[in-house]
């Protein structure tokens, strides 16, 4: 991997994990099991479910910076394999408290895509601590961390993308 593209890796990483949580479901986040969030009958109102979730965002990211190491020379598996753990830790932390929030009516459907993007990025980091084929493809596309921050972003939490 040349070092234009290193630098490319680890700016795209950096700036997804920095939001915790981008892009639009692809068909593997569509095949993630979905846990589905229906309104509670006493629901945040829409203002305090964006500051919840907003402050769920402002706590991983230092977090995530923390758990994301400048690579020696160039990254690779072994590399991947050091980050992928802490990074999907801190994914799964923040799917938690995520999920305690209690999204109003309009905001469900979205808090659910968030929960199953969080649910099929730190699986798919996950996949890499054992699958060569995951981790040498991971090295080439990046971590998967696009879709939780565009689900984020989409749901108005500030801080996340």
């Amino acid at each position: 991997m040349n070092r234009v593209r290193r630098a490319a890796v680890v700016m795209a990483v950096m700036t997804a994990v920095l939001g915790a949580c981008g892009d639009e479901d692809d068909d593997a986040d569509s095949a993630a099991t979905t846990e589905t969030t229906a309104a509670p009958a006493t629901s945040m109102s829409e203002e305090e479910y964006i500051a919840a979730g907003s402050a769920v965002c402002a706590d991983i990211g230092p977090r995530v910076v923390e758990a994301f190491p400048d690579p020696e020379g160039e990254p690779d598996v072994a590399y991947l394999r050091t980050i992928a753990g802490p990074i999907a830790d801190v994914l799964e932390d923040a799917r938690a408290q995520f999920g305690e929030l209690e999204p109003p009516a309009t905001k469900v459907d979205g808090h659910d895509e968030l929960l199953a993007a969080l649910d099929a990025s730190a699986s798919s980091l996950r996949a890499v601590l054992d699958d060569d084929a995951a981790a040498e493809a991971m090295l080439q596309s990046g971590p998967p961390l696009e879709a939780p921050s565009a689900a984020a972003a989409r749901l108005g939490f500030e801080g996340c993308g």
